[in-house]
Protein backbone atom coordinates (compact mmCIF):
# COMPACT_ATOMS: atom_id res chain seq x y z
CA UNK A 1 0.00 0.00 0.00
CA UNK A 2 1.57 3.38 -0.70
CA UNK A 3 0.16 6.28 0.71
CA UNK A 4 0.98 9.95 -0.61
CA UNK A 5 0.38 12.90 1.30
CA UNK A 6 -0.09 16.08 -1.33
CA UNK A 7 -1.70 15.74 -4.71
CA UNK A 8 0.90 18.53 -6.34
CA UNK A 9 3.28 18.22 -9.07
CA UNK A 10 5.45 15.78 -7.58
CA UNK A 11 2.62 12.96 -6.76
CA UNK A 12 1.42 12.19 -9.99
CA UNK A 13 4.51 10.62 -11.45
CA UNK A 14 4.71 9.02 -8.34
CA UNK A 15 0.91 7.73 -8.22
CA UNK A 16 1.62 6.32 -11.81
CA UNK A 17 4.50 4.44 -11.16
CA UNK A 18 2.95 3.33 -7.78
CA UNK A 19 0.18 1.58 -10.08
CA UNK A 20 2.90 -0.22 -12.71
CA UNK A 21 4.25 -1.22 -9.51
CA UNK A 22 0.96 -2.87 -8.61
CA UNK A 23 0.61 -0.82 -5.08
CA UNK A 24 -2.94 0.33 -4.01
CA UNK A 25 -2.10 4.00 -4.24
CA UNK A 26 -4.08 6.33 -1.66
CA UNK A 27 -3.60 9.96 -1.89
CA UNK A 28 -4.28 12.42 0.78
CA UNK A 29 -4.97 16.30 -0.54
CA UNK A 30 -6.92 19.28 0.81
CA UNK A 31 -7.32 21.22 -2.65
CA UNK A 32 -10.14 19.63 -4.71
CA UNK A 33 -8.55 20.76 -7.96
CA UNK A 34 -5.42 18.47 -6.70
CA UNK A 35 -7.48 15.82 -5.62
CA UNK A 36 -9.23 15.64 -8.76
CA UNK A 37 -5.69 15.43 -10.42
CA UNK A 38 -4.67 12.87 -8.10
CA UNK A 39 -7.84 10.79 -9.26
CA UNK A 40 -7.06 11.29 -13.31
CA UNK A 41 -3.65 9.81 -12.55
CA UNK A 42 -4.99 6.91 -11.90
CA UNK A 43 -4.83 6.99 -7.77
CA UNK A 44 -7.09 3.62 -6.55
CA UNK A 45 -8.18 6.03 -3.04
CA UNK A 46 -8.20 9.71 -2.93
CA UNK A 47 -9.07 11.60 0.37
CA UNK A 48 -9.85 15.32 -0.15
CA UNK A 49 -9.93 16.80 3.36
CA UNK A 50 -7.30 18.37 5.77
CA UNK A 51 -4.19 15.90 5.93
CA UNK A 52 -4.88 15.39 9.76
CA UNK A 53 -8.33 14.48 9.22
CA UNK A 54 -7.71 12.33 6.50
CA UNK A 55 -5.16 10.75 8.04
CA UNK A 56 -7.51 9.41 10.58
CA UNK A 57 -8.85 6.91 8.10
CA UNK A 58 -5.51 5.12 7.37
CA UNK A 59 -4.78 2.87 9.65
CA UNK A 60 -1.30 2.18 8.71
CA UNK A 61 0.39 -1.68 8.73
CA UNK A 62 3.85 -3.72 7.82
CA UNK A 63 2.84 -3.18 4.33
CA UNK A 64 1.96 0.28 4.39
CA UNK A 65 4.61 3.12 2.63
CA UNK A 66 4.29 6.48 3.62
CA UNK A 67 5.62 9.67 1.25
CA UNK A 68 5.05 12.85 2.36
CA UNK A 69 4.94 15.40 -0.47
CA UNK A 70 3.08 18.06 0.26
CA UNK A 71 2.73 22.31 -0.48
CA UNK A 72 4.83 22.84 3.21
CA UNK A 73 6.62 22.98 5.75
CA UNK A 74 3.46 23.09 8.07
CA UNK A 75 1.44 20.07 6.52
CA UNK A 76 4.48 18.41 5.98
CA UNK A 77 5.51 18.67 9.92
CA UNK A 78 1.46 17.66 10.78
CA UNK A 79 1.52 14.20 8.45
CA UNK A 80 4.75 12.94 9.93
CA UNK A 81 3.49 13.37 13.36
CA UNK A 82 0.46 11.54 12.81
CA UNK A 83 2.13 8.98 10.23
CA UNK A 84 5.04 8.68 12.91
CA UNK A 85 2.36 7.06 15.22
CA UNK A 86 0.86 4.40 13.11
CA UNK A 87 2.81 1.06 11.65
CA UNK A 88 4.79 1.24 8.73
CA UNK A 89 7.04 -0.65 6.63
CA UNK A 90 8.73 3.11 5.05
CA UNK A 91 8.15 6.61 5.63
CA UNK A 92 9.65 9.23 3.54
CA UNK A 93 9.24 12.97 3.44
CA UNK A 94 10.57 15.89 0.86
CA UNK A 95 12.65 18.55 1.72
CA UNK A 96 16.15 19.74 1.99
CA UNK A 97 18.21 19.05 5.12
CA UNK A 98 17.32 22.22 7.24
CA UNK A 99 13.60 21.54 6.90
CA UNK A 100 14.14 18.21 7.61
CA UNK A 101 15.76 19.01 10.61
CA UNK A 102 13.49 21.56 11.90
CA UNK A 103 10.96 19.07 11.05
CA UNK A 104 12.27 16.20 13.33
CA UNK A 105 13.36 19.28 16.05
CA UNK A 106 9.70 20.38 16.25
CA UNK A 107 8.29 16.93 16.97
CA UNK A 108 11.26 15.78 19.27
CA UNK A 109 9.20 18.81 21.49
CA UNK A 110 6.25 17.46 21.10
CA UNK A 111 7.35 14.28 22.87
CA UNK A 112 8.22 11.95 19.62
CA UNK A 113 11.16 9.90 20.25
CA UNK A 114 14.32 10.58 18.89
CA UNK A 115 14.52 6.96 17.69
CA UNK A 116 11.63 6.86 15.77
CA UNK A 117 12.45 10.11 13.50
CA UNK A 118 15.84 8.49 12.89
CA UNK A 119 14.09 5.74 11.11
CA UNK A 120 12.01 8.49 8.40
CA UNK A 121 13.92 8.34 5.03
CA UNK A 122 14.40 12.37 4.40
CA UNK A 123 15.34 14.13 2.60
CA UNK A 124 13.83 11.46 0.65
CA UNK A 125 14.18 9.31 -2.33
CA UNK A 126 17.73 7.53 -3.64
CA UNK A 127 20.58 10.01 -4.97
CA UNK A 128 20.48 10.05 -8.24
CA UNK A 129 21.03 13.58 -8.96
CA UNK A 130 16.82 13.98 -9.67
CA UNK A 131 15.54 17.41 -10.86
CA UNK A 132 12.37 16.91 -12.79
CA UNK A 133 9.18 15.80 -10.41
CA UNK A 134 9.31 12.79 -12.87
CA UNK A 135 12.92 12.12 -11.84
CA UNK A 136 12.47 13.09 -8.32
CA UNK A 137 9.32 10.20 -8.05
CA UNK A 138 11.89 7.79 -9.93
CA UNK A 139 14.30 8.06 -7.04
CA UNK A 140 11.35 8.09 -4.11
CA UNK A 141 10.01 5.49 -5.71
CA UNK A 142 13.00 3.15 -5.97
CA UNK A 143 14.07 4.04 -2.63
CA UNK A 144 10.82 2.20 -1.56
CA UNK A 145 11.15 -0.40 -4.13
CA UNK A 146 14.90 -1.11 -1.92
CA UNK A 147 13.71 -1.09 1.39
CA UNK A 148 10.40 -3.24 0.28
CA UNK A 149 12.54 -5.49 -1.30
CA UNK A 150 14.86 -6.20 1.91
CA UNK A 151 12.03 -6.53 3.98
CA UNK A 152 11.85 -10.57 4.82
CA UNK A 153 8.26 -11.61 4.01
CA UNK A 154 6.65 -14.95 4.86
CA UNK A 155 3.28 -13.79 4.12
CA UNK A 156 0.89 -12.35 1.69
CA UNK A 157 -0.45 -13.65 -1.81
CA UNK A 158 0.31 -12.14 -5.01
CA UNK A 159 -2.80 -11.17 -7.34
CA UNK A 160 -2.77 -14.57 -9.42
CA UNK A 161 -2.48 -16.84 -6.00
CA UNK A 162 -5.46 -15.14 -4.86
CA UNK A 163 -7.31 -14.95 -8.24
CA UNK A 164 -6.93 -18.29 -8.86
CA UNK A 165 -7.62 -19.42 -5.32
CA UNK A 166 -10.81 -17.31 -5.83
CA UNK A 167 -11.87 -18.47 -9.35
CA UNK A 168 -11.83 -22.33 -8.54
CA UNK A 169 -14.90 -23.13 -9.97
CA UNK A 170 -14.24 -26.73 -10.86
CA UNK A 171 -13.07 -26.92 -6.93
CA UNK A 172 -10.15 -28.87 -8.03
CA UNK A 173 -7.78 -29.15 -5.29
CA UNK A 174 -4.96 -27.02 -4.68
CA UNK A 175 -1.90 -26.75 -2.63
CA UNK A 176 -0.36 -23.86 -1.27
CA UNK A 177 3.94 -24.00 -1.38
CA UNK A 178 5.87 -21.72 0.32
CA UNK A 179 9.94 -21.64 -0.05
CA UNK A 180 11.27 -21.66 3.99
CA UNK A 181 14.76 -21.87 2.69
CA UNK A 182 17.13 -22.54 0.09
CA UNK A 183 20.90 -23.13 -0.39
CA UNK A 184 23.06 -21.12 -2.94
CA UNK A 185 21.76 -19.92 -5.93
CA UNK A 186 17.97 -19.79 -6.38
CA UNK A 187 15.32 -18.27 -8.65
CA UNK A 188 13.28 -16.96 -5.56
CA UNK A 189 13.81 -16.45 -2.08
CA UNK A 190 12.28 -18.03 1.45
CA UNK A 191 8.78 -16.84 1.53
CA UNK A 192 8.09 -17.20 -1.99
CA UNK A 193 5.02 -18.89 -2.58
CA UNK A 194 3.09 -21.01 -5.59
CA UNK A 195 -0.82 -22.37 -6.20
CA UNK A 196 -0.22 -26.04 -7.28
Amino acid sequence: KLVICGGGHISIPIIQIGKMLDFHVCVLEDRVSFADNAKRAGADKVICDVFSEGLEQIKGDKDTFFVIVTRGHRYDLDCLERIIQKENAYIGMIGSRLKVKKTKEALIEKGVLPEKLDKVFAPIGLKISAETPSEIAVAIMAEIIQVKNTIQRSEGFTKEILSAAANNSENIGMALVTIVSKKGSAPRKAGTKMLV
